[in-house]
């Protein structure tokens, strides 16, 4: 299993299926609202049966004119099953293989709801992790 290109087909698939800039990498400088695939922190990368199992984390980093309206997009990443395909788990619920990369791809749920600054200008984000369960 290549960890870059699970990362590179996630942020494939949600780009494809939603309006919203992704990223499998971390820049420099990001800028809301984009969604980022990273490795979870948390998690090693497990062999069960031939069949790999790792953890993804969805960086979801939400901008709006008001927080309020900040908040109603990460609400609609969040969402599920509301029919807009416009949130995360619908999306990949609909190519859980992320174009034939991966046996399958989940959303497990999610963590993190608030805000985030970053580092450089103390730029503010409203930002939630989204978990992702892959086994390839």
């Amino acid at each position: 299993m290549n960890l870059a290109k699970v990362r590179k087909a996630l942020a494939k698939t949600i780009a494809t299926n939603m309006n919203v800039s992704t990223s499998w990498f971390v820049s420099d400088n990001p800028t809301a609202p984009q969604i980022i695939v990273l490795p979870d922190p948390g998690d090693d990368a497990c062999t069960f049966e031939h069949n790999v199992h790792l953890r993804m984390v969805l960086k979801c980093l939400a901008k709006g004119k008001t927080a309020e309206e900040a908040q109603m997009l990460l609400d609609g990443w969040l969402s599920v099953d509301d029919g807009t395909r416009s949130n995360v788990a619908d999306v990949i619920e609909a190519d859980s293989t992320l174009g034939g990369i991966v046996q399958s791809a989940t959303v497990t749920g999610w963590r993190n709801y608030g805000v985030t600054l970053l580092p450089d200008g103390g730029v503010r984000y409203w930002s939630a992790d989204v978990l992702v369960d892959i086994y390839a």
